[in-house]
């Protein structure tokens, strides 16, 4: 029998006119979510009224830890495990709590706006937003961002960086330089995660937005990269599959697509294996 030391130790953490609240088994478990989601937490005297939706519980057993929402649970083993567990949690909170739109995409700003990078898993959003980061820009996520209400500019989401990952020589090389209290690595399947908190430099704060420079579909291809228009048909179509708000209304993804095609902004980005330097150069010239 698994014996569980309940959680006690409560905290709030606000985003965006959001609320996600914290009942975990020690301090340090709030210290990790505010140093990785770059949020500051505060004391909450007792569990909110009517917050089930919005918790984000911790527990602690000789197994290690289990992390639940009103939704799913999952455990975890060690130290690494846990925060990739945290931050799936508060992802999941904020976005079900944020009232605007959220979208499945990442955005890199390399001088001029953001360009906002859409494509299915695995389509290159977050090595180009960790290129781009490597390289000094700014990134303001690479899984999630929000729109604003003016449909021109493009704000950060409490989400990290995140690499899938297979040797320990790969995990060497992307965490090299980087403090050891900032990253973590984490299993989720037979894959490892490497996951970068957004305290780090060149993240983009929460407070600011950035003006939309263009909307990028990106595509993988066997060799080589290409950049070229697309029709607003096809682009409108990426858009309204990456929405993750459930109330987010299709006229303002059709009206952020009229908006780009106006200026000729809307791009496939095409990248082969081991491409992605060269894909970002190619941004960079847009």
């Amino acid at each position: 029998m698994v014996g569980m030391i309940e959680a006690g130790y409560l905290a709030g953490f606000d985003w965006q006119g959001c609320a996600a609240h914290l009942d975990a088994v020690d301090p340090n478990v709030a210290s990790e979510v505010e140093r990785f989601l770059a949020l500051r937490s505060r004391a909450e005297n007792g569990p909110p009224e009517n917050a089930s939706e919005s918790s984000v519980t911790v527990v602690g057993s000789d197994r290690g830890w289990l992390v639940r929402t009103s939704s799913w649970q999952a455990w975890a083993g060690g130290r690494d495990q846990l925060v990739y567990l945290l931050l799936e949690a508060f992802g999941q909170v904020f976005v079900e709590g944020y009232a605007g739109a959220v979208f499945h995409a990442g955005a890199i700003d390399l001088g001029q706006g953001a360009l906002v990078l859409q494509g299915s898993a695995q389509a290159g959003k977050s090595l180009l937003a960790y290129a781009a980061w490597r390289a000094g820009h700014t990134v303001l996520g690479d899984d999630r961002v929000t729109l604003a209400p003016s449909l021109d500019r493009i704000g950060a989401f409490p989400r990290c960086l995140k690499l899938r990952c297979l040797s320990d020589s790969e995990i060497t090389v992307l965490c090299e330089g980087v403090p050891r209290d900032s990253v973590v690595t984490a299993r989720v399947g037979s894959e490892r995660r490497v996951i970068f908190g957004r305290n780090l430099p060149g993240f983009l704060d929460y407070e600011t937005t950035r003006p939309i420079r263009a909307l990028i579909q990106l595509e993988r291809s066997e060799s080589g990269v290409s950049l070229e228009a697309i029709e607003p048909s096809e682009a409108l179509g990426v858009a309204l599959r990456n929405v993750v708000s459930s109330d987010f209304h299709p006229t303002a993804a059709v009206r952020l697509i009229k908006n780009q095609a106006d200026q000729k902004r809307l791009f496939r980005l095409t990248i082969g294996e081991h491409q992605t330097e060269a894909a970002l150069a190619r941004l960079r010239a847009l």
